[in-house]
């Protein structure tokens, strides 16, 4: 299963009867779900059925790809180049070129996040530990 919060929620797999997993993120859109599929049909067993939910409004307005998803490594950097190079093919760079609060370039945010560079907001680098990271 893969999909938005309710599927991550809602769907138990051990209560399905066969065997399940639910790789549904809680705040999920669908460009985390295609991340998914494609590192789970790079596996040597495929799956047999696939079950995709989401809400029509995950494809209107995705909010938290960057706050979620990539800071908190569900993304590592070569899905980042492969999702922008998708998005660039199909003329929509809506979710990678999106305006985030952090006011970093997009070039510089996908390096940082993946590398789980500290949050970018100034006042959270103390409390994360500057030389730590």
């Amino acid at each position: 299963m893969v999909g938005d919060p309710r599927a991550a929620v809602d769907i138990i797999p051990a209560r399905l009867g066969v065997k399940a997993t639910n790789l549904a993120i809680g705040g999920g859109e669908a460009i985390e779900a295609y991340a998914a599929m494609r590192r789970t049909l790079a596996c040597p067993n495929l799956p047999k059925r696939v079950v995709i939910s989401f809400d029509p409004a995950y494809f209107v307005q995705p909010d938290l790809f960057w706050d979620r998803s990539v800071r908190f490594g569900a993304l590592d950097m070569a899905e980042l180049v492969d999702l922008r190079a998708v998005s660039k093919r199909l003329g929509d760079v809506s979710v990678l070129d999106e305006k985030r609060a952090d006011r970093l370039p997009r070039g510089i945010r996908a390096p940082l996040y993946a590398a789980r560079f500290s949050n970018p907001y100034f006042k959270g680098l103390p409390k994360n530990g500057i030389l730590l990271r």
